[in-house]
């Protein structure tokens, strides 16, 4: 994790070296139930809701949150506003 300031914001970058998401499917990614990797779907617990929840409320709070997978690494980087 990876923390630094710019302007009158906090940006947070979160990397998870391994398998990426395909490209084509990025702009799905924070869309509600959406799972990146159907083929393990069936014996998972989770209904796909973790993220969206993170842009819902990211975006309540009129921030925004990107995401970047190529190479054999995902980035997560969201931003905050300095009080």
């Amino acid at each position: 994790m990876r923390l630094f300031k710019q302007g009158g914001k906090a940006f947070v970058s979160i990397v998870d070296r391994g398998e990426t998401i395909p490209e084509a499917e990025l702009p799905e990614i924070f869309q509600r139930f959406h799972k990146s990797d159907r083929s393990r779907s069936l014996d998972r617990d989770g209904v796909g809701l973790g993220l969206y929840i993170v842009k819902t409320i990211l975006d309540g709070m009129g921030e925004d949150i990107w995401v970047r997978s190529r190479d054999g690494e995902t980035e997560f980087r969201f931003s905050l506003s300095l009080a």
